[in-house]
């Protein structure tokens, strides 16, 4: 029961990330992390934001779930061009290697 009411909830988590962000003019890696990122993921004042698995530490792995999202990310079809650079390679900066 309970794991149908988290799979009923979890849509709802995932819409509040909002699909409509639009980087600022001139924005930083940072800050399109924190705008965009932050509401679910951590903040680099926790030491790391993401451990990656050896194989996805590269700008095209995080370009693609930014602009395509997954099962439990939503897209962000805004964030493009250099903004996709930007914040691609803030999150690498910020990300350790899991143990494989």
């Amino acid at each position: 029961m309970i794991k149908a009411v988290r799979l009923l909830v979890l849509p709802f988590f995932i819409s509040a990330c909002s699909r409509d962000y639009q980087p600022a003019d001139h924005a930083n890696g940072e800050q399109i992390y924190l705008e965009a990122c932050s509401q679910c993921h951590r903040t680099a004042a926790n030491a790391s934001i993401f451990q990656l698995h050896a194989k996805n530490t590269n700008a095209n792995y995080i370009s693609e779930k930014v602009l395509h999202g997954s099962a439990f990310m939503p897209s962000f079809p805004n964030i493009t061009g250099n903004n996709l650079v930007l914040i691609s390679d803030y999150v690498l900066e910020h990300s350790e290697i899991a143990d494989e």
